[in-house]
């Protein structure tokens, strides 16, 4: 089976080359191993990339520098500043190689961002693909640079000491019309479905860091959330939602948890009050699910 990054772009030895040649796109990600251009660039600055190798991905471009044809790869770029609600970045990377049509991963040559190769189903739209991608990831907290929707754009060869490469990448076939929307979330119905729903939440907590718990009102009311829906099996939960506060304390957080629990009255406070919290706090949980069930299946 041929990989999908065996395909001929258009490289640039820098980028005001004005005579860039024909070269395959995995032999130029697999060959490019010049790490003091690189790490000259991470130390002092974009400005620097100016002198390294820069290459298309999306199509390969004839003499007007237009595209000839294209290759069925669409390039993400995701920029650290973009994405700064983010506290835990090597994340990112893990979320992205766990993508089943991520076909190559990589540092940019900045140092603080990442790329991502994807193979998509009809190249001549890229634009459809490049939106629907974009919607992805916006629905997990991930931005991406719109700089990729340009078919013709070019990138900087980078280093990565650890990349991530899949010849076997799956074709993304998933198309987004203007109009379609997020879907709008409603209350779990069985308590399987409420685990799969809290846990899910929890993750996009956990990864940027969210205090869902900022007053003694709303601390409360998440223990009573889950005593209610879980009882005992959502003191873990509390613990994990809790320990963003600043002034955590396992033993006080335990104890809270114990009265939470011990409450026959619970001031009509159910399972959806966790989740209206996590609304407000840009956690849609059920594009969370739908990303994740995308990935596995």
């Amino acid at each position: 089976m041929k990989s999908p990054l065996d395909t001929i772009v258009t490289l640039f030895n820098k980028v005001t080359d004005k005579n860039p040649v024909d070269k395959c796109l995995l032999e130029i990600i697999e060959g490019f191993k010049n790490t003091s251009a690189i790490k000259k660039v991470r130390s002092e600055g974009a400005e620097k990339a100016k002198v390294l190798p820069a290459f298309t991905v999306s199509c390969n471009l004839g003499p007007d520098g237009k595209p000839v044809d294209l290759t069925g790869i669409i390039c993400l770029d995701f920029d650290l500043k973009q994405n700064g609600h983010i506290a835990n970045w090597l994340y990112v990377k893990e979320v992205l190689i766990s993508a089943p049509f991520a076909a190559f991963v990589s540092l940019s040559a900045s140092g603080n961002g990442y790329f991502m190769f994807v193979p998509v189903l009809h190249p001549e739209r890229h634009s459809e693909y490049f939106r629907a991608l974009s919607q992805l990831f916006a629905n997990i907290g991930i931005v991406i640079d719109p700089s990729g929707k340009d078919i013709t754009r070019r990138r900087f060869a980078s280093f990565d000491p650890d990349p991530y490469i899949n010849h076997n990448a799956e074709t993304f076939k998933v198309t987004l019309e203007p109009e379609k929307r997020i879907s709008v979330m409603k209350p779990a119905h069985d308590l399987e479905q409420s685990i799969l729903w809290v846990e899910t939440a929890i993750q996009q907590i956990e990864l940027r860091e969210i205090d869902l718990t900022p007053t003694y009102e709303k601390w409360l009311n998440v223990g009573f959330a889950f005593a209610a829906e879980f009882d005992e099996e959502g003191r873990k939960y509390f613990h994990q939602i809790s320990q963003f506060h600043p002034n955590y304390s396992f033993e006080q957080c335990d104890e809270q948890y114990d009265r939470c629990v011990s409450r026959d009255h619970r001031n009509g406070i159910t399972i959806a009050t966790f989740y209206d919290l996590c609304s407000k706090n840009e956690i849609n949980i059920k594009s969370l699910i739908d990303f994740n069930h995308l990935l596995t299946n």
